[in-house]
């Protein structure tokens, strides 16, 4: 049976939209690159250690191959797929083939079992995850072919990122989308009121709704204007 194939264009859009409505991932620590991007090495226990990798837009990882540990993923920005392969035998040759490819976003989890054969790829946006593993896995993971393609990655890509810092930048980046909000709720508010004259300008109690000079100054069948009395009573009487 045929595989279905995933359509580029649809494929780009979606990234497009994920990665419009996210917020962009902060994480403090110093980056390795690699030929896929980079990794920030988190806890290193006794038992399991973390760590935070991103792949640049249109990348992969190397095939990889663990006999005995295991490793999870957590994707938390991006779009990418998770390929696992098989090996066929042909002719006194072993051949690694696609077993299966699952597409991976946004708080999608992957768990690696032991002796499973897979790589990671990115979409045209850069794929993050958490990566959760059973100590010094990759003390003794096994490469089985390298990346395809060697990422891009720039020097500000590589820019260590203190605590202090990611502080500072959440700080900003939350500063600014309040204002942007603010602005565009304002904007929405002026558009639904129109051309109303004093629109957006607060009233106090007791006080009417400014009116238009159209509306105010009617002129009647008899002659004369103002046919609209305005009175504004004080609720509290004239004592």
């Amino acid at each position: 049976m045929r595989r279905p194939q995933i359509d580029p264009k649809t494929l780009r859009k979606h990234s497009r939209i994920i990665e419009k409505r996210q917020d962009p991932v902060v994480v403090a620590g110093d980056r390795e690159q690699t030929d896929y991007g980079f990794f920030i090495d988190g806890h290193k226990g006794k038992s399991f250690e973390t760590k935070f990798v991103q792949i640049m837009p249109s990348c992969m990882t190397p095939k990889w191959r663990h006999d005995k540990k295991t490793r999870v993923l957590r994707v938390i920005s991006g779009v990418g797929h998770y390929e696992t392969f098989q090996a066929v035998e042909g002719d006194g040759v072993s051949e690694q083939v696609t077993a299966e490819i699952k597409p991976i976003t946004v708080g999608d989890e992957v768990v690696v079992a032991p002796g499973t054969t897979y790589r990671i790829k990115s979409s045209p946006s850069k794929l993050e995850f958490y990566i959760t593993q059973d100590a010094k896995y990759e003390a003794s993971l096994e490469e089985l072919a390298p990346a395809e393609t060697v990422a891009q990655v720039t020097a500000d890509d590589l820019q260590s990122i203190t605590p202090e810092d990611k502080t500072h930048q959440q700080a900003v980046v939350l500063g600014t989308d309040r204002s942007l909000r603010r602005n565009r709720a304002r904007e929405q508010i002026a558009a639904q009121r129109g051309q109303q004259p004093g629109a957006g300008q607060p009233r106090l109690p007791g006080q009417r709704a400014p009116q238009s000079e159209d509306t105010f100054f009617r002129a009647s069948a008899a002659g004369g204007i103002n046919e609209m009395p305005v009175a504004n009573f004080d609720p509290d009487g004239a004592g």
